[in-house]
């Protein structure tokens, strides 16, 4: 036992160092170098939300997803984004019920295996905001998607060794304007999706 509490103020020590203040982050986006940057797998979360018997909204998430950003930040507007989303990472923390979501009633996933996201045109709406129209293809369908989405800074990732920035987005979509409508009686039709992520840059 004492073996054990030297090893944790070892590592306690080494970690003091790292304990300090977090990095400065820059909320302009024109402090953030244009260029090409891609999405970091271990820091997005991709999490969707629907209404059930109109008593709550059931949350699930995606876990795999990836993406590229061509950056502009004197002209966010001539930014642009690509991502592409895995629907066989569904997770609900209900292994049976991933696999359903997934199948062939749903998702639908072995036939349709990715979504993608790209971008056509991106509208500024404040100092740090703007509003991201783009053409959502899921389950087959592409149609016209807008993501409310918030600059939240940019900062050195030490780890990385590389430039970082990082964003929110929330958007709603219908699922049976993608041929999703299974069970309409019963679980809503509008999906909030809500996206947390960093990119890296290239």
């Amino acid at each position: 036992m004492r073996a054990f509490f030297c090893r944790l103020c070892l590592l306690a020590s080494l970690a003091g160092p790292l304990a300090g203040p977090a990095r400065a982050v820059d909320v302009d986006p024109e402090s953030a170098p244009a260029g090409v940057y891609l999405l970091d797998p271990k820091h997005v979360s991709v999490i969707w939300s629907v209404r059930h018997l109109g008593l709550s909204d059931f949350v699930g998430r995606f876990d795999r997803a990836d993406g590229r950003l061509i950056w502009n930040g004197a002209a966010p507007e001539a930014s642009s984004l690509s991502v592409t989303i895995d629907p066989g990472s569904i997770s609900t923390r209900l292994p049976d019920f991933d696999r359903t979501l997934a199948g062939p009633e749903w998702f639908d996933a072995a036939r349709y295996p990715v979504i993608t996201f790209r971008s056509t045109a991106i509208t500024r709406t404040g100092p740090t905001s703007g509003a991201i129209t783009g053409d959502m293809t899921l389950h087959g369908v592409t149609r016209p998607v807008t993501l409310d989405a918030v600059f939240n800074g940019s900062t050195f990732n030490l780890i990385e060794r590389r430039r970082a920035l990082g964003f929110s987005a929330v958007g709603m979509v219908n699922r049976s304007e993608f041929g999703i409508d299974r069970f309409s009686a019963f679980v809503g039709d509008g999906v909030m999706v809500r996206i947390e992520a960093e990119f890296l840059r290239e």
